[in-house]
């Protein structure tokens, strides 16, 4: 009992930090269009695109906007029965259904088999879907049985998702070779809250010990520390997108470049602002009849007075994956028009966004580039680590499934 009682008070001092530091970090953004100009110019006729997580809130959004906007979507998501919901309300033409549990890495392998059987190229992918677990009966600990399901859901799946379908992502972009085809994108779905991860990142992401210390029950495993698993797995996720753009330049370390066929790729991650989605669903029950209500209430306090509607909060996530805009900052061969109309097109101000952290912004854009709010966030060197550590991750869950097939 004096255990549960001190990880309720945690979470609510922690709960109340966030708070706190939100009332500083993001405007309210009423003014904002639901669809600024840049949303109601794109065309995604041809493309293929993935949204992870797309059955509720943000996910749900984006698969509708890229779908109105002539984009095959396919939807990659737990529940089938959802998925097939909404690919109903899309329109059947518009949107596959490819089942994908993110807390379950056997997932994503047989999600990309089913993908290449149907696709041959991919344009964009959404890797929107996201936890954050609140324990009811002990840790939630997910496949190969001893890693913390918010670490796997928000990053690692995704680092395998990604790495599964860079093929994909070489082939399509139109006509031609190089710079001549539209860059391929993956847009990372992170959050501000990366800024809660400790400041010391090397226990957890170093190649050889990281593991051990993310499946250790004595780190991250408590519900006074759900602050700091969700900081540490959206960190990870942070740092994942910023070394994916440094591994997909032309320009980078021959040594370390990821295979792309000649095709670009750009890498954004960003930060929908303050939502009132359902990835804190379950909260109350786990806590209890006294924390449940109060850290509940306290999260629908910081949405109603600091937050965003779905639409506003999608903006960013929609920019990165489908604004005419990216690829023309982002591609220095491409002038526009005679008469300079791209140059006078909103959102021209943020420039190439690749590789950059978008956020939330209360003008008639509604996105602009945000500062990472911890130390190390930008690092090439922790960039470096936490694709090792994730490789290593990987690689090791697939091991241990091969001895347990070998053994039986």
């Amino acid at each position: 009992a004096d255990v549960m009682l001190l990880e309720g008070l945690a979470l609510v001092a922690a709960v109340v930090a966030c708070v706190l530091g939100s009332l500083r970090l993001f405007p309210r953004m009423d003014s904002t269009p639901v669809e600024p100009s840049w949303l109601r110019a794109v065309d995604l006729t041809g493309r293929v695109a993935i949204v992870t997580g797309p059955t509720s809130g943000l996910g749900e959004r984006t698969a509708q906007m890229l779908a109105a906007r002539g984009a095959h979507v396919v939807l990659a998501c737990r529940n089938a029965s959802k998925g097939h919901a909404l690919a109903s309300r899309l329109g059947r033409p518009n949107a596959t259904v490819i089942a994908l549990d993110l807390a379950d890495l056997r997932t994503v392998e047989t999600f990309v088999d089913a993908f290449s059987e149907r696709f041959t190229h991919l344009d964009v992918l959404v890797c929107n879907g996201g936890t954050s677990t609140v324990y009811d009966k002990g840790p939630s600990l997910v496949w190969p049985g001893d890693l913390e399901e918010t670490f796997v859901v928000n990053h690692l799946a995704h680092f395998d998702l990604v790495l599964r379908l860079l093929p994909f992502m070489g082939k399509g972009g139109g006509e031609g070779d190089g710079p001549s085809r539209e860059p391929a994108r993956v847009v990372h779905v992170a959050s501000a809250a990366h800024r809660r991860a400790p400041a010391n990142t090397r226990p957890w992401t170093e190649p050889d010990t990281g593991r051990a210390w993310l499946a250790n029950p004595a780190n991250l495993r408590s519900n006074g520390q759900l602050v700091e698993r969700y900081g540490i797995s959206k960190l990870a996720q942070l740092a994942f997108a910023l070394e994916l753009q440094r591994r997909a330049a032309p320009s980078g370390d021959p040594a370390i470049l990821v295979p792309l066929g000649g095709r670009r790729l750009i890498s954004t991650a960003v930060h929908p602002g303050i939502v009132a989605t359902g990835i804190l669903r379950g909260t109350s029950g786990a806590l209890g009849p006294v924390f449940g209500p109060i850290v509940m209430g306290l999260v629908k306090v910081r949405s109603q007075f600091m937050g965003l509607d779905v639409p506003r909060g999608s903006l960013p996530q929609l920019y990165a994956a489908a604004a005419r805009e990216v690829t023309v900052a982002a591609d220095p061969t491409r002038t526009g028009s005679a008469s300079g109309e791209d140059e006078q097109r909103p959102g021209m101000g943020l420039g190439d966004v690749s590789g950059k952290y978008l956020i939330p912004a209360p003008d008639s854009c509604g996105v602009m580039v945000g500062d990472l709010r911890h130390p190390e966030a930008g690092s090439p060197e922790l960039g470096a680590r936490v694709w090792a550590l994730s490789q290593r991750m990987v690689s090791d869950s697939f091991a241990q499934r091969e001895e347990v097939l070998v053994r039986h």
